[in-house]
């Protein structure tokens, strides 16, 4: 396995969901072709999507991993968004992710959660993209970041996590993480 360089966002919009989208008129039952869509991607979508990534990590292909976040936040937008566009337009969200100076640095991105303008996840290409993904970021769209770092060792999976709270005063955490 190849290290995951990850960096998380605080995009600092106040993300409220008041009306998350398991209690839209979809759910129990859906009763339109959009409920239906947005049962099968809670769904069966969800589930191949989360397999896909637990045996692209097992696997150690990183850049694959970022493409397969790209795909879900795809399918979520396309699927989920106009479920609720007040809360799942996420004009930040996506000023990150596709942000045209960090395209080079990552693998792929996607939201995080409920989705909504909370945070984004950015799977970056190694550990100087990283810091260059986090500077960018803050300087041109003012967001809050957490770094995160996987490291493969023998039988455990070692992570490095650097706070940014406020961006001027660094934190540093060891995790070590064993299977």
């Amino acid at each position: 396995m190849n290290s995951m360089v990850v960096l998380y966002t605080e995009l600092d919009q106040g993300n409220n969901q008041n009306t998350p989208l398991t209690k839209q008129a979809a759910y129990p039952t859906p009763t339109t072709p959009n409920h239906h869509a947005l049962h099968n991607l809670l769904g069966p979508i969800n589930q191949e999507i989360t397999s896909d990534a637990v045996r692209l990590i097992q696997e150690g292909d990183v850049p694959a991993l970022g493409r397969l976040m790209c795909r879900a936040q795809e399918h979520f937008d396309a699927i989920a968004g106009p479920m609720c566009p007040e809360q799942l337009t996420s004009p930040k969200l996506h000023a990150v992710l596709h942000h045209p100076a960090i395209q080079p640095l990552i693998y792929g991105g996607k939201g995080v959660g409920s989705q909504g303008d909370g945070t984004a996840q950015l799977l970056c290409r190694d550990a100087e993209s990283q810091q260059r993904v986090c500077a960018i970021l803050q300087q041109q769209v003012g967001v809050h970041c957490l770094e995160l770092t996987m490291h493969p060792s023998a039988g455990e999976v070692v992570m490095d996590k650097h706070a940014m709270c406020p961006p001027s005063s660094p934190r540093k955490f060891s995790v070590v993480v064993r299977s």
